[in-house]
Order: structure tokens, then sequence, then C-alpha cells
């Protein structure tokens, strides 16, 4: 089956993280005190969580989180565990570092974020021949529920689950069907009381496997959640990225992914060994990011002068373009796949 690929996405970044000194030093904070405050549980130095290789060479350390590149399949991953429990605790009672819960962010993630989203994904399965006007959905990871939100309004039955109290609470406020736990709780919960124990059409991961342990036995419960011929899409990091460069070459200057709560970052080779392995073929590829961003706060931090600069301003105003010529190199930080179970 032929993959389809889409470049960019446009976005207004002084709506996301804000721009400008301020913004960039705090993002950069907000990084530093996550890594310096989970660094030191890590514990046995990990295996490639795509193939299980012991093989691998160091890429980057970020405010003591190091990070290796397997030889054999090319994933990026933190070369130490922190476990599992450390990480749930840590962010359980989050509402800074995630963005989904941010306040004034809902009806905007909708309209310019999610629903884009939703909508490329009915797009590739109605060229696929599949019906889209109804099915069961659910979301892992799905903080305040605003993909709960499209597909409930595109007529679909969506269900989602998060370790975030906050998200889960803003969710439920908005009479969406959200649980409080991990991918083994809802199995465990949930999923045995919903009607008829009926499999999903769609499951969404987005920014969800890449913060997992062990992403590839998550990757099998979730496929025993989806019925034969059903759809997984997942939202994922992208090292071979102007982001990823940047943060090897600048760690002090972070802001996004390689960090500690984002445990591994794909290459295209990897995400399709982790996908395939697993019976699944990827069907779209989408390729956007937002490179210019860390573009701008790596420059500027550098040069607190550049913020000023006529080349700052005509960057900011051109966000969008500059980053599209970025995406269509491929080099672009995140790529969202929808994949179909064989």
């Amino acid at each position: 089956m032929e993959k389809k690929i889409v470049v960019s996405k446009p976005v207004d970044p002084a709506r996301l993280k804000g721009v400008g000194m301020k913004a960039f030093r705090a993002a950069v904070e907000q990084v530093k005190v996550m890594n310096e405050a989970l660094a030191p549980h890590r514990g046995a130095p990990s295996s490639c969580w795509v193939c299980g290789s012991k093989d691998a060479l160091p890429v980057a350390s970020i405010h003591g989180i190091d990070f290796v590149q397997c030889r054999s399949c090319t994933h990026v991953f933190q070369s130490h565990v922190i476990p599992y429990e450390t990480l749930r605790d840590y962010f359980a009672d989050d509402t800074d570092i995630n963005v989904h819960v941010a306040d004034g962010q809902f009806e905007y993630r909708i309209n310019e974020l999610t629903g884009p989203k939703v909508q490329a994904i009915f797009d590739r399965m109605s060229e696929l021949g599949v019906d889209v006007a109804s099915g069961r959905w659910l979301d892992c990871g799905c903080g305040s529920g605003d993909m709960l939100y499209v597909a409930k309004q595109s007529g679909w039955d969506a269900v989602g689950f998060d370790i975030g109290k906050a998200g889960v609470k803003i969710a439920e406020r908005a009479g969406l069907r959200a649980y409080c736990t991990d991918l083994e709780g809802f199995v465990e919960g949930p999923f045995k009381s919903l009607e008829d124990q009926r499999h999903f059409d769609v499951i969404t991961a987005f920014g969800y496997l890449d913060v997992l342990t062990e992403p590839t036995k998550a990757l099998k419960t979730i496929k025993s959640l989806l019925r034969p011929g059903g759809f997984i899409c997942m939202h994922q990091p992208h090292f071979d990225s102007v982001t990823h460069d940047l943060n090897r070459r600048f760690p002090e200057t972070a802001i996004r992914y390689l960090n500690a709560g984002q445990r591994s970052s794909f290459t295209r080779q990897s995400i399709e060994r982790f996908l395939g392995d697993s019976g699944f073929e990827i069907v779209l590829e989408w390729r956007f990011g937002l490179d210019m961003y860390n573009i701008l706060a790596t420059m500027s931090l550098a040069r607190p002068g550049f913020v000023d600069s006529s080349a700052y301003e005509c960057m900011l105003r051109e966000f969008n373009a500059f980053q599209h010529i970025i995406d269509e190199q491929g080099m672009n930080d995140t790529m969202m796949v929808l994949a179909r179970l064989k």
C-alpha cells in the first residue's frame, strides 16, 4: 500500500510557547528543572526500545540526561532507564509542562492543531475506502481532551485516558469520557466495562509512545484493542531534524525533545521497524514541526540582541514559510504517521 506524504502545518508560535527572551528563557529553564530533577533516578542501562539491541552510540547529553542511537535500527533513546513510576508521579500533578492544559489553549488546539490532524486521518481513511461517518476512537494520553472533543463532534464514540489529573478534569468538565489512568489501568478497568468490549477503529497516541519505558510492549497492547484493519496514528519526535541537531550542538538551550520526559526519538527507519514488526503498514506521513522556534530561541539566547534585529522580525513574520522549507527537506522535528493493521 502506498504511503502518502503530506508536508507542513501552519502554526502561530506566539499562541503556543510564546516568543521573546522571557519566553525562551522560561522554556529552557523548564526543561533544565525537569531533567535535573529526574536524572538522579536513572537506573540500569537501556537496550534499544525498538529492536532490543545493546549496541548503541552516544548522541546527546542534556542537563544530566544522556541519549544514544541504536546501530541496528537507528532509534534514539535514553541511555539509562528512569523508572516509569518516577515519571508517572512527577507528571501526575503537572500543569506547566503539559501545554494541553494551559489556560486559553483548548479552543486554539481544537481549531488550529487537533482539528486538522483528525481531518487528515479521515481524509486518508476515506481514500482507502473506509467509511468515516462514525466509529470507535481511543486516545492514549488524551491530555485535556481536545482529540476526544473533535472525534466526538465528528460523530464518533470517543474515549481516552491520561495520568495527568489536571488535563482529565478539563476533559470531564467538557463532557468527554476521559479516565485518569495509564494504558494498563485502562485495559484492566474502563475497557472491561465498555459496551460489549468492542474493539476500536482508530487509536491515537500523540506524544505518548515516546514517553514509555516499553513502547513495543505497549504497541502490542494497543494492537489488541484494534479491530482487524483498524488504524493507529502516532505523533512522534523525529531525530533527523533541525531541532534535534540544535539540541545536540547547544544542549544548554534545548527546549523541545531529548529530555527526561520524552524517552526516545524515532527516525523514519526506526518507526517503520517499530510499526512493521507489529503488523502495521504506514499509509500516511505528515511532516511538520517547530524547528524554526528552536532556531529563533537558540540564536536569541546566544546573542540576546538578536530579538531586536530585522532578521528576527523577518523570521518570526515568515515563520511558517521558513518551516515549510525545512519540512520539504524532511528535516522536520515532528512526524505524524497513520498506520493500518494488516
